[in-house]
């Protein structure tokens, strides 16, 4: 797969997560993701000042659903949150690269879903302090994927957090007011989701920037597939977007995201042996950022300093 070439004087907005003391937060440091003018690594055909990035999940609960590879990756640490983000920041990230400065964690409130012991929403927003207090790398952070839970649950994250400049999702047709709300009031960007269809995925962020929203806080989401699991249209619904927002429309010229990790090591046979799980992971990785991904989210951590030591040499 290769990107199309196209050369245009329009961007794709730039979209910054976290704030910095100087910015009235207490994140380490920041991340801009977007602001390029080109197709993907087609360095002469346009301005491409920011590298796409990585963002590692970890949970607020152990998961009860990931292969036993990953937990062996992750040894004890995934029972407590802030040792697991601790331990993915330490390793995860590789020296002498970009991705080490643009490092970004990605946390899935899972405590609050009934079938992960149903906490009580404010024991999921007290367990959150905890982690905002101790992990000060840039966040993007999502419910449990139950509506009815995350429509209560996500606008208390969003004012415990308030002024940290989180990533927050996902904003779908039933929750995006009050999670378009949070934000506006808050100062967060949203991911807004859509469902591999590029008509939807516009009519998503109108809703969302309809409300108030600056489409410099809109990150795209197109419920991306595996390697080998309709992997091949996602990538064409996220190619024509990215081409969409480089020819004019406002609606589309956002940054994308992808969720390799849940989707990669939930493919049998991603789960044969030790090398498979990552191996899927990082070449759905690489097929997504040719297509348009600016944030890759990842969970085994060989997987991402694979794809970081492929970001650093070809930006080089």
């Amino acid at each position: 797969m290769c990107a199309l070439a196209i050369k245009s004087k329009l961007k794709i907005e730039t979209v910054k997560i976290g704030a910095m003391s100087d910015e009235g937060g207490t994140r380490s440091h920041n991340v801009k993701v977007g602001g390029q003018s080109a197709m993907p690594f087609l360095f002469k055909d346009g301005v491409i000042p920011n590298s796409p990035v990585i963002a590692y999940e970890f949970q607020d609960v152990a998961p009860v659903d990931w292969p036993t590879s990953l937990g062996e990756a992750m040894g004890e640490v995934w029972s407590d949150p802030v040792k697991w983000a601790e331990y993915i920041c330490s390793i995860g990230f590789p020296e002498n690269t970009q991705i080490k400065n643009n490092s970004l964690l990605f946390l899935r409130l899972m405590g609050a879903h009934p079938d992960r012991g149903g906490k009580e929403i404010d024991k999921v927003v007290s367990e959150f302090r905890r982690i905002l207090d101790n992990i000060k790398t840039p966040l993007i952070v999502i419910g449990c994927g139950v509506n009815e839970i995350d429509r209560k649950l996500m606008p208390k994250i969003a004012r415990e957090a308030s002024g940290e400049k989180l990533l927050i999702g996902n904003a779908v047709a039933e929750n995006y007011k009050e999670l378009t709300d949070c934000c506006i009031k808050y100062g967060h960007s949203i991911i807004t989701e859509s469902p591999i269809d590029i008509n939807i995925a516009k009519q998503a962020n109108i809703l969302v920037q309809d409300a108030g929203l600056p489409g410099d806080r809109i990150v795209m989401y197109a419920t991306t597939g595996a390697l080998g699991y309709g992997m091949e249209y996602a990538y064409s619904i996220m190619e024509r977007t990215r081409l969409a927002g480089l020819q004019g429309d406002r609606y589309m010229n956002k940054p994308q995201i992808a969720f390799v990790g849940q989707e990669s090591w939930r493919v049998k046979e991603a789960n044969k042996s030790k090398t498979a799980g990552v191996m899927w992971e990082y070449v759905t990785s690489l097929a997504y950022l040719h297509a348009g991904a600016d944030i890759v989210v990842l969970r085994h951590p060989e997987s991402g300093r694979k794809v970081a030591q492929y970001l650093n040499s070809i930006s080089k």
